[in-house]
């Protein structure tokens, strides 16, 4: 199967993948789950077998099978002050990829101001971070998931890179747990924890950093701050009341 996620991590990354995947389905699948990556860079889990995929759904809050339907699960590529380029594989493992006008895209989670791309970064839809995505713009799922986490009230640490089992290593530490009030998997290498009311947000990322760096160097870890979600959230309210169904 084709996941729509891509990781510069060597094989460390993918033999952990597959060890976690394997063990959301213990006792219901036999056999090894291998994890490897397509030719144009995508993460790629054998066999395709429907009991598997229904555990990585399972524990996801985005679905990161890759679908040829909407919505789609995207990576951002890149991110420029005016524009978003997204790209996302369909199941034969095509990539397709989408300019959209920064904007336009912001604008769609509930942004009136004039830093788009500010903004972007700040709800945590910077440079390589996933996104579902419908029409080319953010989905129902997009809007809701932002709204949701803009509910809590909390500032937030999103983390790239990392397979579960490493984020459940790091954040079960007793030097963490006085800081993180939970988190949740967005998608296979993409996790976003929730500070506790009263921690320092960057002091908090800095120390998640540097526990992170002792597994790799290239595990990523932003803050992000529930203020700037907290006016789009109302804007969000004001024009998509279903969310609060």
């Amino acid at each position: 199967m084709i996941i729509a996620e891509k990781s510069d991590r060597g094989g460390d990354l993918l033999e952990k993948l597959g060890e976690w995947v394997r063990g959301l389905a213990e006792g219901v699948f036999e056999g090894e789950v291998e994890a490897g990556y397509s030719g144009e860079g995508w993460i790629v889990l054998e066999p395709d077998e429907e009991i598997l995929m229904s555990s990585i759904r399972l524990q996801t809050r985005i679905d990161p099978i890759a679908s040829d339907k909407p919505p789609h699960t995207a990576r951002i590529s890149k991110l420029w002050e005016d524009r978003i380029l997204i790209e996302y594989p369909s199941r034969g493992g095509r990539t397709f990829r989408k300019r959209i006008p920064a904007e336009r895209f912001a604008a769609a989670l509930g942004y009136g101001g004039d830093d788009p791309a500010g903004f972007l970064r700040g709800v945590g839809l910077g440079e390589g971070c996933p996104v579902s995505v419908a029409a080319d713009l953010p989905s129902s799922l997009q809007l809701r998931l932002l709204f949701e986490q803009a509910l809590k009230g909390l500032d937030r640490l999103l983390i790239l890179n990392a397979v579960a089992s490493e984020v459940d290593q790091i954040l079960s530490l007793e030097s963490m747990k006085a800081l993180i009030a939970g988190y949740e998997n967005l998608t296979l290498l993409t996790h976003l924890a929730y500070l506790r009311l009263g921690v320092g947000l960057e002091k908090a990322a800095e120390r998640l950093r540097r526990e992170f760096e002792a597994i790799s160097g290239k595990i990523v870890v932003r803050a992000l701050p529930w203020r700037i979600l907290a006016e789009a959230a109302r804007n969000l309210r004001m024009y998509f009341p279903s969310l609060l169904e």
